[in-house]
């Protein structure tokens, strides 16, 4: 019986995800002249596909950290990455009105991914730093002009054991360009339910999601920048648990 429910969990969630990731395709060539719209539509249908999964995967989200996200908005919301749980933890935390980022690779995830890339969100070149400063820049003033909040991994990819990683320096061009605040999003243990090399496990999972106070950005610099991304790394730092401290 227990071989049975796994296939059948197994495949429920691939057929949810590829459904609702059609639905998002499609919905997003019909909306295509029309970004905001783009936007807001994927991020309600990806918080369906979210909530949908949560329960598939039987995973069970300790308190109301949508809340306090909610209570914040609009904000630049940094989370830690160690696990693809992360992911589908955030299809259903993130509000409505958000732009997400994420590196360009996201765009060959099948179904996904190509929704994703007529999503109105931001995929961007890790590996050309002027490229993607540049977008980002020209994304924020977007940000602040339809009053639409940010969400991305500070440290860019996921970890390979769960560990901190350190923090790349988009979210803080953000910071500077909207002045919008920063709220920390510490994911704690995800990587035992899903570890990177692997797939994800069934068992019953309780997962605790803290959604930190915000940070000020109003007097970040550029000269001050690294001190600045300094200080919203050390809040992951002491808030996570020992197996997920940087070593």
């Amino acid at each position: 019986m227990k071989v049975l429910d796994k296939i059948f969990r197994y495949f429920s969630a691939c057929l949810v995800f590829m459904v609702l990731c059609s639905v998002m395709f499609l919905g997003n060539l019909f909306l295509l002249p029309y970004r905001v719209l783009r936007i807001r539509f994927s991020t309600y249908v990806i918080h369906i596909l979210g909530a949908v999964l949560i329960k598939i995967f039987r995973i069970y989200v300790l308190g109301n950290p949508t809340e306090r996200i909610q209570k914040f908005f609009p904000a630049i919301y940094v989370l830690n990455h160690a696990s693809a749980l992360d992911v589908v933890l955030s299809m259903f935390l993130a509000p409505i009105e958000v732009v997400s980022i994420a590196k360009k690779e996201v765009a060959w995830i099948p179904f996904l991914g190509w929704a994703y890339f007529l999503s109105g969100h931001l995929l961007i070149d890790r590996k050309n730093k002027e490229k993607a400063i540049s977008s980002l820049n020209k994304n924020a003033e977007y940000v602040k002009k339809n009053s639409l909040g940010v969400w991305i991994w500070a440290e860019g990819t996921r970890s390979q054991d769960g560990r901190l990683q350190p923090f790349k320096k988009g979210f803080a061009h953000i910071a500077l360009a909207t002045r919008l605040p920063i709220v920390p999003v510490v994911m704690h243990n995800t990587h035992k339910k899903w570890p990177k090399h692997g797939l994800i496990h069934l068992a019953p999972f309780e997962v605790r999601i803290q959604v930190l106070d915000p940070i000020d950005t109003t007097s970040w610099t550029e000269e001050n920048l690294d001190n600045s991304i300094q200080e919203v790394r050390m809040k992951f730092i002491e808030n996570l648990g020992p197996e997920q401290k940087p070593l």
